[in-house]
């Protein structure tokens, strides 16, 4: 990231991005431009690849200008909330287009980005293969470390690892190492919260993910989750505002269906079915892959006497979660209380899971 100071040199017209990018030694160029007319402003940015001069995301804001600097406060996060994804997007597919024989541990580590967040028992292999490699490769590699915990997480939470309990561990070492690496990285501080929340320490996971939040306020990573952290509490109110702001900073991430289902649980647990299927089936649309949207429909349409589509969900979650029966480990969340557990197994057996 290069100083304003120097940046702002560039101030003026006709700016050429690849000049600017081999004096400033960047790969990446946000340009933009402001324009103003009474009391509204038109934001315009644009993130460019300035190797190719493609442009990877655009986006035009209107404002009213009644507070000048709450409107630069408000356009300053969103631009920034959207810069990380839309860069990791562009080296990502970049790793994806080498020959795997050119892979250095940067390039393996973008490639296990992309598998990780597909959401299948194959991706999440793959992935913990390509991060396993970077991290031999690169042993101080952090988001290598943050991702295969997240995998390892994955794997444990939807049944995929030979060995649940081991998985679990293997997520907490992995998250652990990452933070002890780099204690000022929020992903790295976001994964052991997430290691922490399925172990049953709710508000250790809330204090380490506002930490990362200070880290990094516009870390859609950390605040997603700590919408998640809310939805096994059942509660609606922080869960959405947390979940909306993650989806408001990166409308486009690829972690966008936790968002939309953490809503979903929330509602579920609260006993509002209704809203409850309308939010699951809006997160499916994000990406059907992701078994616990499945869950969810499954057991919000059970509690509503829709019997066909609780058992048509129910099948969509067993054929990827196979064999599950109401008294399987592999159905353990990181519920607030034993009374939501059983409401939501209570859901799934209304649905048609059996008992064991």
């Amino acid at each position: 990231m290069i100083s304003r100071n120097t940046t702002f040199t560039y101030k003026g017209p006709a700016v050429d991005v690849a000049k600017v990018a081999r004096e400033l030694g960047v790969r990446y160029v946000l340009e933009g431009s402001v324009r103003r007319a009474g009391n509204r402003a038109r934001i315009t940015a644009q993130l460019i690849d300035a190797a190719s001069g493609r442009h990877l995301w655009a986006d035009r804001y209107d404002r009213e200008l009644a507070d000048v600097f709450e409107v630069q406060d408000e356009i300053a996060r969103t631009i920034t909330g959207e810069l990380a994804p839309g860069i990791i997007a562009a080296e990502v597919q970049q790793a994806r287009r080498k020959d795997a024989s050119q892979l250095d541990a940067w390039d393996r580590t973008m490639r296990a980005h992309w598998h990780l967040r597909r959401f299948t028992r194959e991706d999440l292999a793959e992935a913990r293969r390509l991060l396993s490699e970077a991290i031999a490769l690169d042993p101080a590699n952090a988001m290598a470390l943050s991702d295969l915990a997240l995998a390892h997480h994955f794997d444990g939470v939807f049944g995929w690892a030979e060995d649940l309990a081991q998985s679990f561990v293997r997520c907490g070492e992995a998250a652990r190492r990452a933070v002890a690496i780099d204690d000022g990285d929020a992903n790295a501080h976001t994964a052991l919260a997430i290691y922490e929340l399925f172990s049953g320490r709710h508000e250790e996971a809330r204090r380490r993910l506002r930490r990362a939040l200070d880290l990094n306020p516009n870390s859609v990573f950390a605040r997603g989750y700590l919408g998640v952290s809310y939805a096994f509490a059942g509660d609606c109110e922080a869960t959405f505002a947390n979940a909306d702001e993650a989806i408001r900073l990166s409308p486009r991430d690829h972690l966008l269906i936790i968002w939309h289902l953490c809503k979903g649980w929330a509602a579920l647990l609260s006993e509002r079915y209704e809203e409850a299927v309308g939010l699951a089936t809006e997160a499916a649309g994000a990406n059907p892959e992701f078994p616990d949207t499945h869950a969810v429909l499954a057991a919000a349409h059970g509690y509503l006497g829709n019997a066909a589509a609780a058992r048509a969900a129910l099948d969509e979650f067993l054929r990827r979660s196979p064999v599950l029966s109401a008294s399987d480990e592999r159905l353990n969340r990181p519920f607030g209380n034993a009374a939501q557990r059983e409401l939501f197994l209570e859901g799934l057996r209304k649905a048609g899971l059996s008992e064991g």
